[in-house]
This record gives structure tokens, sequence and C-alpha cells, in this order.
């Protein structure tokens, strides 16, 4: 269960965020900016409560968040998102390479604008509340999300390694931009936490009785 919340509170504020999502193939080998298009969905929440007091609300499966829902595993109901962002690169498409980084730069925490390690400033996303509305990134590989509410629940997909994770994300105003980095292990075969994700892949999801042979 997550439990740190990160700092957009519930007050009406604008609050750019920016989900730089990085691949790693091994074990100890560089990260990178995946060349295709990764997404982040967000999901608003009244209060963080709601999500820390009934940790049932998730992506129910790989499926879920490929589809952009969450769901109470527990009660079974269904919950669609209000944003949806993608990478877009200068040319404004999510087919070019990303740029390589040294393992580990840029995967750590959350920073704030102006922090060392968050990379070069793109364009502010835009787009207003409301389920299903799509996102544009700022050119610079990263998916750019500009949120009104606080705090939401984030769920970012791989499409192409079949990756997908989720974390609650709480920020204060007032708030200009901050960095959220999400790193997929795909060497990695057991369900992982990092930077307050959960992440898991499909893989693993089809296949649970690995883990727990692994774990005898």
């Amino acid at each position: 269960m997550l439990t740190a919340l990160t700092g957009c509170s519930k007050y009406s504020v604008e609050c750019e965020l920016v989900v730089q999502p990085y691949v790693m193939i091994t074990a100890g080998s560089d990260i990178h900016t995946p060349g295709y298009m990764v997404r982040v969905y967000a999901f608003y929440l009244e209060k963080a409560q709601e999500y820390l007091e009934d940790p049932d609300w998730r992506p129910g499966s790989y499926a879920d968040a490929e589809a952009g829902l969450i769901r109470n595993i527990v009660s079974g109901e269904v919950r669609a998102h209000n944003l949806v962002g993608y990478q877009e690169w200068g040319d404004g498409t999510g087919q070019e390479g990303g740029s390589q980084n040294n393992a580990g730069e840029n995967s750590g925490g959350d920073t704030e604008e102006g922090d060392e390690g968050t990379g070069e400033e793109g364009d502010e996303g835009t787009g207003e509340e409301g389920p299903g509305n799509e996102v544009g990134g700022g050119g610079d590989g990263f998916v750019h999300l500009t949120l009104t509410k606080s705090p939401v629940l984030l769920v970012a997909l791989d499409p192409v390694n079949k990756f997908y994770a989720w974390r609650l994300f709480k920020y204060e105003a007032p708030l200009e931009r901050i960095f959220v980095p999400v790193s997929f292990k795909i060497y990695q075969k057991d369900p992982y936490e990092e930077n307050e994700w959960r992440v898991i892949s499909l893989e693993r999801e089809q296949n649970p009785a690995q883990e727990e042979e692994g774990e005898e």
C-alpha cells in the first residue's frame, strides 16, 4: 500500500505535472526515454484518504490500465480517467527515439521546477478537466498533464513492454511544475515499488504462480 504523499492540495489551482518515463532493459544498464508512446492517466480524488483508506482502488489488470480505468477490486465499481497524456517529441509524434541517460540520472524522487536533475523545460500541457480529455506533451519525450485538482491517482502504461504502474500524487499550491519519474525495469520479473509507484507486468499478471514459486 502506498502511504507517502508528494506534493497540487484539494484547491482548484493548476499545476503542470511532467511524468518522465524511463526504461531499463537489464540490471545495471543505462536507462533511456522510450521511443514510443507511453501514456499516463490521471484520476481526481476527493481526498487522499479516499485512496489511503481504501487501497483497493487501482487498475484491476493490464486491460484496465490500457483502457484508462481504475476499479475497486472488492466492490467491482469502475471509474474512468479525468485526463490522459502521451509522450511527444519535437515533431509532434511519439515515434522518435528518446535521449540516452546514465543509469540513475533523473530517476530519483519527484522534483520541482528549478531543482537539479529535472531536465529541460517543455511547453506546458493544456486542457480542461473532463473524462477522456487528451493532453499533448511538451516535445521533450515526457508526458505533460495540467492538473486542476489534488490529490490524483496516476496510472502509467508502457504499451510495448506491457508494464503498468500506479501511485498517489498530491501537490500543494502554489506549484507551477513538478517532475515525477517512473521507471519500467523490463528485466524485473516480480512486481516492485519505486518512487511511490507500484509496477507490474502483464506477463506476471498472467502467471502469478511464478512469483509464489520464487518465494518458496
